[in-house]
C-alpha cells in the first residue's frame, strides 16, 4: 500500500485547503499574489521571520519524515523609496528620503531646499520636464519608487479674470532669460470678447496677446496681468414698417438706452410708437422711452406702429370729386371689413380701428363737412 502524505494549507481568513500527496517530494500549492506584498513561501509558523524556516515552492518539499503538515503563507510587505532632489546645482539644503509601504496614502514633505533668487513652486517626477506635478504636502498614493525634483521659477505671473468666470486667479511660472508663452485664457465673460492681457485692469486695450511669447516681464517676485474684455454693443434696429424715411441704428455701450425720436412717416397714418412685433397695432415703447437690454439679447429690432388717419390728407394733394373720394373710401371699407372675423387678434383690432375712422370720414364727405 502506497504511503500518503497530508498537507493542510491555512490561507487568508483561515480558509484551509487540504492536499494529499503520494510522493514524498511535493511541489507546494501556488497562491495568487496579494497587491503590495511579495509571497516568500510556506512555513509551519504563521509569524515566521527566519528565511531558513520558509519552504520555497520552487525547491519542492521533502515530506518523507512528516506524515502530516500544516503550513501558513509568509508574505513580505513591499516598500518603495521617495527621493527628494533639489534639482539645481546652485540650490542647497537637505531633505531625507523616505521608505514607504506600497499603497500608502503619503503626504509629501514640505520643501527644505533653498535656491537664491528663485521661488520653489512644487515637485516634478520627470527629470526632463520642469512642470509642477505635485505641491508641498500633497497626498499621493505610493505604488513605485519615485524621484521628486524641485521646480523653481524666477517670478510668478498672476492672471486675473477681471470680471470673467470662474472667479479665481491662475498662475504662470517663469524663469529670467527664458522665453515662454503666456497662458491661453480659459476665462469667459457673457457676451464679451477676450482681447488679451493688460498690466492694468482698467485698460481698454491689451498689452499682451493670448499665448504671446514673453520673457523677463518683471524684476519682482510677482506680476499681475488682467483679462481685457471688449464691452458688448447694444444695438437697436429701427424698421419703418411700410413707412418712409431714414433712421440710423442706435448703438449703446450700456444696457439702459433712451430711444431716439421717430423720423419715419407714412401717408395717411400717424405714428403711435414702437413694438418688437411687426404685426402689432399697439405700441410697446414710445419716443424717448427708456429700454432695458438683456445680456442675452444685445440686438433689438423695433417696428413702427402706425394708426391710419382718414382725413383730407389721405387723398393727397390732387383734387378729387366727391364721388371718387367716396368710392376710394368704400373700397377701403370693404377691404378692412373682410378682416373683422380674422383669427389674428392684432389684424382684427387694426381693422376695427380703421373701419371706425372710415365711417367718420365717409359721413363727413357725404354731408359736405
Amino acid at each position: 500500500m502506497r504511503r500518503k502524505y497530508k498537507i493542510k494549507y491555512t490561507i487568508e481568513n483561515d480558509i484551509v485547503k487540504e492536499r494529499i500527496y503520494y510522493n514524498n517530494h511535493v511541489n507546494l500549492l501556488s497562491l495568487n499574489p496579494i497587491e503590495g506584498y511579495d509571497f516568500l513561501g510556506w512555513a509551519e509558523n504563521k509569524n515566521e521571520n527566519d528565511l531558513d524556516n520558509i519552504y520555497i515552492n520552487s525547491k519542492g518539499l521533502n515530506v518523507k519524515k512528516l506524515r502530516k503538515l500544516i503550513l501558513f503563507p509568509i508574505y513580505k510587505q513591499i516598500y518603495y523609496i521617495v527621493n527628494y532632489s533639489k534639482y539645481s546645482v546652485d540650490a542647497y539644503g537637505t531633505m531625507i528620503n523616505e521608505k514607504v509601504a506600497h499603497g500608502t496614502k503619503y503626504i509629501l514633505k514640505s520643501n527644505k531646499y533653498i535656491r537664491p533668487n528663485y521661488q520653489f513652486i512644487g515637485w516634478s517626477d520627470d527629470y526632463e520636464n520642469r512642470s509642477t506635478k505635485y505641491k508641498d504636502n500633497e497626498e499621493i498614493t505610493i505604488i513605485y519608487n519615485i524621484d521628486l525634483y524641485a521646480v523653481w521659477c524666477s517670478y510668478i505671473v498672476k492672471f486675473h479674470p477681471n470680471g470673467g468666470v470662474p472667479n479665481n486667479i491662475l498662475y504662470g511660472y517663469y524663469i529670467k532669460g527664458e522665453k515662454k508663452p503666456l497662458i491661453n485664457c480659459s476665462f469667459t465673460k457673457h457676451n464679451n470678447k477676450f482681447l488679451g492681457w493688460s498690466l492694468s485692469k482698467n485698460n481698454d486695450k491689451a498689452d499682451y496677446k493670448n499665448g504671446e511669447l514673453v520673457n523677463d516681464l518683471t524684476n519682482d517676485l510677482y506680476i499681475n496681468l488682467y483679462a481685457i474684455w471688449e464691452k458688448p454693443k447694444f444695438n437697436i434696429v429701427f424698421n419703418s414698417n411700410k413707412g418712409q424715411g431714414i433712421m440710423q441704428n442706435q448703438v449703446s455701450d450700456t444696457q439702459r438706452v433712451t430711444l431716439n425720436t421717430n423720423n419715419f412717416f407714412r401717408k395717411g397714418c400717424t405714428f403711435v410708437g414702437w413694438n418688437k412685433d411687426v404685426n402689432s397695432s399697439k405700441a410697446l415703447y414710445f419716443d424717448n422711452a427708456n429700454i432695458q437690454f438683456k445680456m442675452e439679447e444685445p440686438i433689438i429690432t423695433l417696428y413702427a406702429v402706425w394708426k391710419v388717419v382718414y382725413d383730407e390728407s389721405y387723398f393727397g394733394t390732387g383734387s378729387l370729386s366727391k364721388d371718387k373720394k367716396l368710392k376710394k373710401l368704400n373700397d377701403e371699407y370693404i377691404t378692412y371689413n373682410s378682416l373683422k372675423n380674422t383669427k389674428d387678434l392684432n389684424k382684427r383690432n387694426e381693422a376695427e380701428m380703421i373701419i371706425a375712422s372710415l365711417k367718420v370720414l365717409i359721413l363727413q364727405i357725404q354731408e359736405g363737412i
